[in-house]
């Protein structure tokens, strides 16, 4: 079974290297989604977390701690050199899979996908298949 989550943030960029617009300063209001797998915990049904992979909010907190004050409303260039849209991905899979790994790894749910768009019309994607 799959769940995700959605989370926006404001954030600038800039690429440097690059010959077209991106190398100006800019910003984008970028959409992320967050997706992990796992088996759907069927322990007794009174206990709250019975009948889910685990709690949407758990996924919610590791976002909101580790991802978003890192981005949201930040200069990406300050902490990626080169920040397009598959770099801010990897960071992003790389804090997020050591986050989950120490977190929800007891209810053995593993980061599958995260999409980041850039654009309403563009996105990067990292999938563990």
């Amino acid at each position: 079974m799959k769940i995700g989550k959605q989370f926006r943030f404001e954030a600038s960029h800039q690429l440097p290297y690059h010959l077209g617009q991106c190398h100006d300063l800019h910003g984008h209001s970028y959409l992320l989604e967050v997706e992990v797998e796992g088996e759907v915990q069927l322990t007794n049904p009174r206990n709250p977390e019975s009948g889910m992979i685990v709690d949407f909010q758990r996924i919610s907190d590791i976002v909101r701690i580790h991802i978003l004050p890192e981005f949201d409303h930040k200069h990406l260039n300050k902490f990626i050199e080169n920040p397009t849209a598959e770099a801010i991905v990897e960071w992003i899979v790389s804090a997020l899979q050591a986050q989950i790994e120490n977190s929800i790894a007891e209810e053995r749910a593993v980061l599958n996908r995260v999409r980041l768009w850039e654009t309403a019309t563009s996105f990067a994607e990292w999938s563990r298949v």
